[in-house]
């Protein structure tokens, strides 16, 4: 179960999010609309298997709905898309975490099992965080530090960030330095 309230409250959890949206304004234009998550669909949709990513699109898609991002007209304050999310997390929080799972699918482009620097490197390249800080991200979610990110390394990590107010896994880094 998602506590709301304390994230509601958590200024530490508020920056961690502001950080999520303006890695997900993929087009940089100060808000989040549906066209941002339809661009990071398409820079994905290169780079792994076709069954992966329409896994993973149908479920970004159908969470921007539940978003209120229901189509190109729909834009969102940042401050909005916190308040959407945090009133929808609660109750789709199985769905969130799918979605998790099918990014993981996507990041993992050789099917290893698991992802790489490399695979992690690009990944981070694709989100615009800084090529500094995507070894710094990949150690702190490889929390057994053989050099590879599992599945349940990385919705750990993913979870801690979007859920808690702790930061136990260094998940702040997420997206590079809050």
């Amino acid at each position: 179960m998602v506590d709301v309230v304390a994230l509601r409250n958590s200024d530490f959890w508020k920056k961690k999010f502001a950080k999520a949206c303006l890695m997900n304004d993929t087009n940089k234009s100060g808000t989040i609309t549906r066209s941002d998550f339809e661009l990071m669909i398409e820079k994905y949709q290169h780079t792994t298997e076709r069954a992966k990513f329409e896994s993973f699109s149908k479920n970004l898609l159908h969470f921007c709905d539940l978003c209120g991002l229901t189509d190109a007209s729909v834009v969102q304050s940042y401050k909005e898309f916190e308040e959407q999310w945090l009133a929808n997390i609660s109750q789709n929080k199985d769905m969130h975490l799918s979605m998790v799972y099918d990014l993981f699918q996507c990041l993992d482009v050789n099917g290893s099992s698991f992802i790489d620097l490399k695979e992690w490197t690009s990944h981070c390249d694709a989100m615009g965080v800084p090529a500094e800080c995507a070894k710094e991200s990949f150690n702190a979610i490889d929390k057994d530090n053989d050099g590879k990110i599992t599945l349940d390394e990385f919705v750990a990590y993913h979870a801690e960030f979007f859920y808690t107010t702790e930061n136990k896994m260094n998940s702040a880094i997420l997206f590079g330095p809050l």
